[in-house]
């Protein structure tokens, strides 16, 4: 998501898999982006099961607050998938091409709400 956030491509390239199109990602503006205010892990399923041919897959819901015209929660679906590990020349085992471990394959928006406000911490409240 930080890099969705910013842009960067750098970050975008080894925390999503070859599915996804870094250029695209690297130049849109969308609620993961400069505008987000917040994030918070909603829910997570197994979609494909861990078997000796194949990663598993998970789909994660996220909750992005975000503010342009006023605060609003944007929910997207994001599925992900294990990087495959090599082993290096000094016998580490480590992820294929430097990625991080887990990988973002697919992103979906599910639904945008507006919503009152954005708390920062107890107390302390955008409205």
């Amino acid at each position: 998501m930080s890099g969705m956030d910013t842009g960067d491509k750098q970050l975008l390239e080894i925390s999503t898999s070859k599915e996804m199109d870094v250029d695209k990602l690297s130049e849109q503006h969308y609620s993961m982006g400069p505008t987000m205010l917040s994030s918070q892990i909603i829910d997570m399923r197994t979609i494909k099961k861990n078997k000796p041919d194949q990663s598993p897959e998970y789909q994660v819901r996220v909750a992005i607050q975000t503010w342009l015209d006023g605060p609003t929660v944007d929910y997207w679906d994001l599925n992900v998938v294990r990087t495959p590990t090599v082993t290096n020349n000094e016998g580490f085992i480590t992820t294929e091409g430097g990625k991080m471990e887990y990988v973002v394959k697919k992103k979906v928006l599910v639904k945008s709400t507006s919503v009152d406000s954005h708390s920062v911490f107890p107390g302390y409240s955008f409205k």
